[in-house]
């Protein structure tokens, strides 16, 4: 694992222990194909949403950004038509370059990222990702998640079927960012599922992967510098990695 303190998590873990809270990681998997700082800022929301509901007893002890296997890339890239997916040392070190600036946030090495390749679904990886920052400790994770996430389940009915008819697995709780232009499911979410207001219109960053992918094709490297893009750091290392022909996955 890449930043995150371990001292810092055990002691987070005993305080919690102490307070009667529930240790708790939040998880952001996803391509990061690339990162940005879209990315960052969906993670910092969670956490201040959670930290401001007394009610739900969790101490956020860490939070990681789970950058998905090349393997799971590529079919995703494939099936959408997305163009080039990065490798999956490319994308770590631009996640660990972006989380390098909020000391609670860590991102999975690529050794510990091969822990997603073996997992049947997002769900188990992320449980898998928030023990392996408890260095096996008995955590409760959260998965940040969206609400087009939520409709191809079928709702919030069919988040709840999909789990009742998985006896026996450990699931993530949830938090759903409801951001700006995006449609929630009708009704109540159920336990642990969690509904994120959208930041003030002001706050919104409107940035995607596709978008930075577009600015990284047309060598728009200071316009990706920028602190509402990816950043300096960031920005020069995927500019170094496509200068020496190590950005993306070798053509088949």
């Amino acid at each position: 694992m890449i930043g995150c303190d371990q001292a810092a998590c055990k002691q987070a873990l005993e305080e919690a222990a102490a307070a009667g809270k529930t240790p708790a990681v939040i998880v952001l998997a996803g391509s990061f194909n690339p990162v940005h700082q879209g990315h960052v800022r969906c993670v910092e929301d969670a956490r201040k949403f959670l930290d401001g509901k007394p009610e739900y007893n969790y101490a956020i002890i860490g939070a990681l950004l789970s950058p998905a296997s090349e393997s799971r890339v590529v079919r995703k890239f494939k099936k959408l038509g997305k163009g080039d997916p990065m490798r999956l040392e490319t994308r770590v070190r631009a996640c660990a370059a972006a989380a390098s600036r909020v000391p609670w946030l860590g991102v999975l090495s690529m050794e510990a990222a091969g822990i997603a390749a073996g997992c049947s679904d997002s769900t188990e990886a992320v449980v898998r990702a928030a023990q392996f920052l408890a260095g096996g400790a008995t955590v409760t994770a959260i998965q940040i998640t969206t609400s087009e996430s939520v409709d191809t389940y079928g709702g919030w009915d069919g988040c709840v079927k999909w789990e009742s008819e998985q006896p026996g697995r450990v699931f993530p709780h949830r938090v759903v960012m409801n951001r700006a232009g995006s449609s929630m499911p009708e009704g109540e979410p159920p336990p642990g599922w969690y509904v994120v207001p959208p930041p003030p219109a002001e706050e919104e960053l409107v940035i995607s992967s596709t978008k930075v992918r577009e600015f990284i094709q047309n060598g728009a490297w200071d316009e990706l510098a920028k602190p509402d893009m990816l950043g300096e750091e960031e920005a020069a290392l995927l500019k170094a990695r496509h200068e020496a022909g190590e950005m993306y996955m070798p053509a088949e």
